[in-house]
């Protein structure tokens, strides 16, 4: 339950900047590049207070999560931190100068910033400041919400100076193309402060969102004949959703994520490739069919070899196109049934 607030929670913000943007009705912000930053001087909440700040493209959905989780207790098992477990609603303070453009007032609300022109930033699990509405001004340190649950929020940057490089961007909200992680806003020292929080193992300890590499298996597929907007990435349209990429946190690690799970599949996500299989960059149409062996994840973020998590067939028919079907043994399989999908870019 808590996993779909979190999808709607951010599908509703997302619905609000490609509107907001869109309408002149509304108070609509700029999708010009902002100017040169960092533009952020306050943590929202002290520093010493975090436990963990997810990396961008974090793994808890089917495709990598646009926004950033900030946690004063890490309930993750994977990556798992060992800062103090702070269970307590804090104060958010704003960690620029900005103005209001909108405000879901309940208590699990969010609130959405705009400063400098071009940088959008969203604060969603928040109760808002009363008093704050569309078109408030607000200067960094002040506050602006209360956390909504006692272990963590969400912090969402769209910067319009970066795009991702997404095969089909046509089938991605704004906040998906243009998201930042907060961190990198903040100059030095509260930039290492910050940091200093992030669990990843990867070089790039931020994050990464678009693993698609062209021609290859590598990154985002949608069932075939899905819209070519985004609407397959609305809440309810997981089942539209194949993943094959890295796991954001230790990119050595190979993970398969499925919006819909064959029959006695053991999980959706953060299903782990078999170390003597090649890479996801690496399949091409060339390769032919291909039997692949994966495994549950471990508090590691590696492969846990003592439980097998079944096994897929796959092969592509054209460079956009892919054929896979997942099979409840570790037995390499050669033949597709009627279980078989198709995907495309």
């Amino acid at each position: 339950m808590v996993r779909s607030i979190y999808i709607m929670t951010i599908i509703t913000a997302a619905a609000f900047i490609v509107l907001s943007s869109c309408n002149k009705g509304t108070d609509s912000f700029s999708t010009n590049p902002p100017p040169e930053g960092p533009h952020f001087t306050v943590s929202p909440i002290p520093v010493e207070s975090i436990a963990r700040i997810t990396s961008i493209g974090y793994n808890n959905k089917i495709f990598p999560t646009a926004h950033t989780y900030w946690h004063t207790c890490d309930y993750d098992v994977v990556l798992q931190s060992k800062r103090p477990c702070i269970e307590e609603r804090f104060d958010i303070k704003a960690p620029g100068n900005g103005t209001v453009r909108h405000v879901n007032p309940s208590q699990d609300g969010s609130i959405t910033i705009e400063g400098p022109p071009g940088l959008v930033w969203t604060f969603a699990h928040v109760s808002p400041q009363s008093g704050l509405s569309r078109g408030s001004s607000v200067e960094a340190g002040q506050t602006i919400a209360r956390m909504y649950y006692k272990h963590s929020f969400d912090f969402g940057l769209t910067n319009y100076g970066i795009t991702h490089n997404y095969i089909t961007p046509t089938r991605y909200p704004e906040p998906a193309r243009h998201a930042q992680h907060p961190i990198d806003q903040y100059p030095e020292p509260l930039r290492s402060q910050l940091l200093s929080r992030v669990q990843s193992k990867s070089e790039n300890r931020l994050g990464r969102l678009s693993y698609d590499v062209p021609g290859t298996a590598s990154g985002s597929w949608f069932i075939e004949g899905s819209p070519m907007d985004n609407t397959p990435l609305e809440a309810e349209q997981d089942w539209r959703l194949l993943w094959l990429g890295r796991f954001t946190e230790f990119d050595e690690s190979r993970i398969l994520h499925v919006g819909e799970a064959w029959d006695g599949m053991p999980d959706v996500i953060n299903l782990v490739v078999d170390q003597e299989h090649p890479s996801w960059e690496e399949i091409t149409p060339a390769d032919g069919r291909l039997a692949i062996r994966l495994w549950r994840m471990a508090s590691d973020a590696t492969a846990n070899l003592s439980w097998p998590a079944g096994s897929i067939l796959l092969e592509m028919p054209s460079k956009d196109r892919l054929r896979i079907e997942w099979f409840n043994t570790h037995e390499p399989s050669t033949e597709f049934t009627a279980a078989a999908r198709l995907y495309e870019r």
